[in-house]
């Protein structure tokens, strides 16, 4: 279907404590979580009690897309395939932009407002008094704490593309009629938006995965066998499938379990990127297969678009609210990625600091159904002092300060749009020079046959050996953060002899560079590469095939180990079940 838009009128302690005092503690954490429970319910109920909207036809939801009485330059037209997947065609970059906007607040403006508020910390305004906790821990992360910088360092191309979309999402917001459910389930009003909100955004989408790795551990510093914990953590990178050696094998049941525990949320999730050269295709072209393994969540974490105007053609996957293409192709190349979890941050110890060197406000949280809160908010040189979030407050940690690359200026949607431009892998890995976060594994092909990958990231020189704790002192954050590497610093490939790239979250191989500590294990990663080797060429269907491969070899692995267990102690008898790889 296709829409027209006609031309203008106008112009996010001890290894053990006392019974009690576990038990106390215990009751807290319920207590939390029971709150949490009751704000998700909360919202949900107001849901339920709210009059869902009446279903509308694909006709009527395109028709309630703003067409008369714009703020163009001239004529722009919106494509829509059957799937309501808008494509743009604009004689200018400008009226791109906008139209990108309105296409975005007209599929997502309630998805978007609810990104927005949580970004800025203001989840008590839609959830009431049970958020102000989660508020006060996010106005302490402050993801808005390099956007004035970043707005004054915009190249005015960026800034431009960036206020048009913002023009595009104001003016749809402004003359909605009706304004999308969440508008009236969580009170929210037409807030107008503004670049600073798409940046501030920007951050939070680029939060640093290790910090949920951070949390787990912390639990763990009170232990005596701390530091035996941290050194394996280092070593394996985090891989609860590395082998064990006689040193670990002093390890108590106990400590396997925590570890497992402690290390779920890396090894069971994450995203598979793989570039495959022309030779081993059957088409004698490259593919380039991504899958970010986000949830299928509804509305979607991702929207789907293309546009097309003087300095753009492309096509891909965009979170909403965000005016780039995180997952595309444009007629010459084709980009794709995984989370690197590099270590962009560090824990430090702020705690002899002088008084005079910590920075103290407060903040007023707004809260539906109730009173107002004031919350204190500290900072340091070297960033936030994060051991006063509520959600640490169990752990008894002495003033301890965060630093994260995405606390500095960078510029990652001038990244993108460079990207989206790009011809070549020069100017593809040239468009990352001012990218910071979240640290990506950048996969590319391109029309030529080319393959490469660039580190796509701004990560401190860990140069030497790793550090003796999670927390470092002053002296050593200093000493750590006097260099950082970019994407133009740290090695790229370009067409590998092996005709084939591909990433899984695993431990990057940067040539001596220390980007991180904690990654997925390889299994993911040696699981593609067997696919491919064993399938000699390949096409696109069997790599959509591959996408939905769920072996693991760790797991098949444990299965020989249990059954030759089971009939070597003769519990199995003469039903033991045969080896079986297994598929979890």
């Amino acid at each position: 279907m296709l829409g027209t838009i006609g031309k203008p009128a106008a112009n996010a302690a001890g290894a053990r404590e006392g019974d009690t005092e576990r038990m106390s503690q215990r009751r807290g954490r319920s207590w939390k979580r029971m709150a949490a429970l009751l704000c998700s319910s909360t919202l949900a109920g107001c849901a339920l009690f709210t009059p869902l909207p009446k279903p509308s036809t694909l006709d009527e939801r395109l028709q309630a897309m703003p067409s008369r009485d714009l703020p163009l330059q001239g004529t722009v037209r919106v494509h829509w395939d059957e799937h309501q997947i808008p494509f743009i065609e604009a004689d200018s970059d400008d009226d791109a932009a906008f139209a990108l906007g309105l296409v975005h607040a007209h599929l997502r403006l309630g998805q978007m407002a609810v990104y927005r508020r949580i970004a800025q910390g203001r989840v008590s305004e839609m959830g009431g008094p049970l958020a102000t906790d989660i508020d006060h821990g996010i106005r302490i992360l402050d993801f808005g704490r390099a956007t004035a910088a970043t707005e004054t360092a915009l190249p005015e191309p960026t800034r431009r593309w960036l206020q048009r979309f913002v023009d595009g999402v104001n003016h749809y917001q402004a003359t909605a009629k009706p304004l999308p459910l969440e508008y009236r389930i969580l009170a929210l009003e037409r807030e107008p938006w503004t670049v600073a909100d798409v940046l501030t955004f920007g951050r939070l989408a680029g939060t640093d995965v290790t910090w949920l790795v951070w949390f787990n551990l912390l639990k763990l510093r009170h232990r005596s066998d701390w530091p035996q914990i941290w050194a394996r953590l280092v070593r394996t990178g985090g891989d609860r499938t590395s082998p064990v050696g006689s040193e670990e094998q002093q390890d108590t049941a106990a400590d396997a379990e925590t570890l497992g525990t402690l290390l779920g949320g890396i090894g069971r999730t994450g995203s598979n990127s793989l570039a495959i050269g022309p030779q081993h295709t059957k088409t004698g072209a490259p593919i380039l297969a991504n899958d970010p393994h986000l949830g299928l969540n509804l509305p979607n974490s991702w929207l789907i678009a293309g546009l097309k105007s003087p300095s753009y053609h492309v096509v891909g996957l965009m979170v909403p609210g965000l005016p780039l293409f995180a997952i595309g192709r444009n007629p010459q190349i084709a980009w794709g990625g995984t989370n690197m979890r590099a270590a962009t941050s560090d824990l430090i110890d702020v705690s002899e600091l002088p008084p005079s060197e910590i920075a103290s406000r407060s903040e007023t949280i707004r809260v539906r159904w109730w009173r107002d809160r004031t919350v204190p908010i500290r900072s340091t040189r070297f960033g936030p002092v994060l051991s006063d979030a509520p959600q640490l407050e169990d752990l008894e940690l002495q003033d301890t300060s965060v630093r994260w690359s995405g606390h500095q200026p960078s510029d990652e949607i001038s990244a993108m749009l460079g990207v989206a431009r790009a011809g070549s892998f020069d100017e593809f890995r040239a468009a990352f020079a001012r990218f910071a976060v979240p640290g990506q594994n950048m996969l590319y092909a391109d029309a030529d046959g080319n393959i490469g990958r660039v580190f796509a990231v701004r990560v401190p020189d860990r140069g030497g050996p790793p550090p003796n704790d999670l927390i470092l002192s002053t002296k050593a954050a200093e000493r750590t953060w006097q260099t950082l590497r970019d994407a133009e610093d740290l090695p790229a490939t370009l067409q590998p002899a092996r005709g084939f790239i591909a990433s899984a979250n695993n431990r990057p191989r940067a040539h001596g560079a220390d980007v991180g500590w904690f990654f997925s294990p390889e299994d993911r990663i040696e699981r593609m590469a067997a696919l491919l080797d064993d399938a000699g060429t390949v096409d696109v269907a069997q790599v959509k095939a591959w996408q939905r491969d769920v072996h693991v070899n760790s797991s098949a692995e444990l299965n020989r180990v249990l059954v030759d267990a089971l009939r070597t102690s003769g519990v199995a008898g003469t039903a033991a079940p045969k080896h079986a790889a297994s598929t979890s």
